[in-house]
């Protein structure tokens, strides 16, 4: 009987020392990132882009980010503090959308965006599928890619209707 006990013993710290190992490494990965492409330069001459997790970016102004940006080559959600003035990005998007019993998968590659972001602003990237344009036998959605204030992504996440867009581009259709 004693030897039962031990044995029950061992077992109950093994299973402790198991969830205490899953939650630590659970807390340990990767968050959404904050980059600061030039610390020294003030707020006043810098914008903050918050870019959704389906938007991969891989090039800043020509400069190969992607390493820096995502560390463990996993996406996520990135908010980056860039210097104001015409930003060049090169980006992957990967995103599905569903419609009734479908879901259709948009990934394209080696997107390019030119883009002023001003200075003091904050700004959000994402995309959206528009409302439906077609009818109920045949629906049609467009897939667009926009740039919002981030006051109202930040109180409306999605924006699904594409108010408070500041400039978008139509990707696809589906």
């Amino acid at each position: 009987m004693g030897k039962n006990r031990l044995v029950l013993h061992w077992v109950t710290i093994l299973v402790i020392a198991l969830f205490a190992f899953l939650a630590i490494s659970s807390a340990t990965t990767a968050r959404p990132g904050v980059i600061t492409i030039d610390p020294d330069l003030p707020k006043e001459k810098s914008a903050v882009v918050v870019f959704h997790s389906s938007i991969n970016v891989k090039e800043y102004n020509g400069i190969n980010v992607k390493g820096e940006w995502y560390p463990k080559g996993e996406w996520r959600k990135l908010t980056a503090t860039i210097p104001a003035g015409e930003t060049h990005l090169l980006f992957d998007i990967h995103a599905s959308f569903d419609r009734g019993n479908t879901t259709y998968s948009f990934r394209p590659k080696d997107l390019e965006l030119k883009f002023d972001f001003e200075a003091g602003r904050e700004y959000t990237m994402s995309i959206y599928a528009s409302k439906n344009e077609g009818n109920f036998l045949f629906p049609k959605q467009k897939v667009v890619l926009a740039i919002w204030d981030k006051i109202y992504s930040d109180a409306n996440p999605g924006n699904k209707e594409g108010d408070h867009v500041i400039k978008s581009w139509e990707l696809g259709e589906f």
